[in-house]
């Protein structure tokens, strides 16, 4: 499909305000590698093409794991104990990921993480801690 157009159906489908963040919607699907995003052409991969078949959710969480940074080191972290995002902060900090100077990153991986069903969220929305599932 060409790229415009499906920045055009994204920006539409998800009402979303510009096309920079449909693009950067299209840059997470790239990344977890079910999509090719050229300049002028996205292109479904094999992985793609498996997960609109199937809707298996496992084949998003291999991607999440395997092509994500972080993302097994939340898991590793949260299997030992679960924990509230400021001290998995600071365990991901030690783990070398100290160029996270927000939990902007974080956030995000867990939101990926708890979507997929590979983590959870427990207790109130202002202090919450995080536990794999």
């Amino acid at each position: 499909m060409p790229t415009d157009k499906l920045l055009d159906v994204v920006v539409k489908n998800f009402n979303l305000s510009s096309r920079n963040t449909a693009y950067s919607y299209l840059r997470v699907i790239h990344d977890l590698g079910l999509l090719e995003v050229k300049p002028t052409r996205v292109y479904k991969t094999p992985k793609g093409q498996d997960y609109l078949e199937t809707q298996d959710r496992k084949i998003i969480a291999e991607a999440l794991l395997n092509r994500i940074a972080g993302t097994q080191e939340v898991i590793q972290s949260l299997s030992k104990s679960p924990m509230p995002i400021g001290k998995l902060f600071e365990q991901m900090g030690e783990l070398g990921y100290d160029s996270w100077k927000t939990k902007a990153q974080l956030r995000y991986r867990l939101h990926w993480l708890q979507e997929i069903g590979l983590v959870k969220k427990v207790g109130s929305n202002t202090r919450p801690t995080y536990e794999v599932v």
